[in-house]
């Protein structure tokens, strides 16, 4: 069967030959989404055995996004192999959709591959590209809006009415977009794999060819999937010291780092269940594959409020502290903040109070995060690619956020007769500035005998700090 399929495409390839390649050719369209390197591998296996390898008109239209898992492993290696099948496929271009145009990996290679925006969307990408195919003049243009301003935007640029050929890409290919008097000319076609021979010679003609399925791969493909299925498999320290409910981990703390900035806001609310000692690339993948990230803007009384339900979700004895079953613990990135488990439950948290309300980014699982932040504002950014991110820096040294003890952070001093702030200080090993930042309200020449203040002695962990 598969000999006839290759000599049926051999056969239309001679036609093609024959009746002049002017009046017909092909078009190759790659999804990078799912099963890529099987999809590549078709794609390669078609040109081969047609011949127009060195010259396929082979348009990119997708999966290039932060989230697809290939291309954060592809961002990890020294040679990324998703732009080199790209080059080895010979790509004309890539079109991505709208959920797409944040993506790093288009940022970096659109100065060797084309990348094509012709909505005002474009971010910097080019409006179209005009190729000249075997003496075909062809266009390509990419619609990511709906409505979309792409005619009005492109229409400056290029005379539409000159090209033999018009190519359109569309996630739901609708001929109404395109203005009626250059549709006789005009193909629209989805984001997808496929192969489509185009006849402009009696008419516009599209025919989609069926791709061939192989088990056999080639080499740069083959050698892609191991090294891909290794990456699936490799391991990482990701709550080695077991203290995810108990003070920040530097896992946290990476995505914070960085998406803090990607996100331009102030903090970061995140869930933070029980994290386990180590992680596999596939476990991490399953883990936060439902992960989103918003935003929401906070007053501090309501800041408060989420650190102080999730402090509350802490048993302590005098002895043990342990974590109840029940609700959703969030723990905030940004900000220094302790929850002292020595006070009753609405005195534990210790915290700056925020004057001004706070942007927050919010990460953790799609349903519960609705749930809990119904106004939240859900952005395009990747959950799994901040998570990689912090995977591949392993375990650093870094500063907790916050933590939770045992021993009072606060502690009440009662004034004695002759008391200064400066001998108060040297008697408990305290700066006069600590105290003020504590009594904000305290005047020194009315410190009274018999009055109470609250002073923080420092742990030792914050000596060595």
């Amino acid at each position: 069967m598969k000999n006839k399929t290759i000599l049926l495409f051999v056969f239309i390839f001679l036609m093609v030959s024959f009746t002049g390649l002017s009046a017909a050719f092909y078009v190759l369209t790659l999804d990078a989404k799912d099963n890529f390197l099987e999809r590549a591998n078709s794609i390669m296996e078609f040109m081969e055995t047609t011949g127009i390898q060195s010259d396929p008109l082979l348009i990119c239209t997708g999966g290039l996004s932060n989230s697809s898992t290939l291309n954060i492993f592809s961002g990890t290696q020294p040679s990324n192999p998703v732009e080199k099948i790209l080059k080895q496929l010979n790509t004309k271009c890539i079109t991505p959709p709208a959920d797409e145009l944040n993506s790093e990996f288009l940022r970096t290679i659109k100065t060797q591959i084309p990348v094509v925006v012709s909505d005002s969307s474009g971010k910097g990408f080019a409006s179209f590209l005009k190729v000249d195919f075997g003496g075909t003049d062809i266009g390509i243009f990419n619609i990511t809006e709906i409505p979309s301003d792409w005619y009005e935007t492109v229409r400056g640029q290029v005379d539409l009415f000159s090209l033999d050929s018009i190519i359109i890409i569309m996630d739901n290919p609708e001929l109404k977009i395109v203005p009626a008097e250059i549709r006789s000319r005009t193909f629209v076609i989805p984001r997808d794999t496929a192969v489509y021979r185009v006849d402009i010679e009696y008419g516009p003609l599209l025919t989609e060819v069926n791709l061939s399925q192989t088990e056999t791969m080639y080499p740069l493909f083959d050698e892609t999937r191991e090294l891909y299925a290794d990456w699936l498999n490799h391991e990482y320290d990701i709550d080695p010291f077991e203290l995810t409910q108990w003070r920040e981990i530097p896992f946290y703390s990476m995505i914070g780092l960085m998406a803090l900035k990607d996100a331009d806001t102030d903090l970061m609310f995140y869930y933070n269940p029980t994290l386990p000692k180590k992680i596999t690339t596939q476990d991490a993948i399953t883990m936060f594959s439902d992960y989103v990230m918003g935003t929401v803007n906070l007053e501090n009384s309501n800041i408060r409020k989420l650190l102080l339900r999730s402090s509350n979700m802490i048993d302590y004895d005098g002895l043990n502290a342990t974590m109840k079953e029940t609700g959703n613990y969030y723990s905030l990135y940004g900000e220094p903040y302790y929850i002292d488990l020595s006070k009753i439950p609405e005195d534990r948290l210790i915290i700056s109070t925020f004057k001004e309300p706070q942007k927050i980014l919010v990460f953790g699982p799609r349903e519960i995060i609705k749930e809990n932040f119904p106004f939240l504002k859900e952005l395009n950014l990747s959950p799994l690619y901040y998570v990689f991110w912090a995977l591949k820096a392993g375990y650093p040294d870094l500063k907790p956020n916050w933590r939770v003890m045992v021993q009072p952070y606060l502690y009440t001093y009662t004034i004695e007769k002759g008391d200064t702030l400066n001998i108060i200080a040297e008697k408990l090993g305290i700066t006069v500035k600590s105290i003020k930042a504590f009594n904000p309200d305290l005047i020194e020449m009315y410190l009274t005998p018999g009055t109470h203040i609250y002073v923080h002695i420092p742990y030792e962990f914050e000596k060595q700090e």
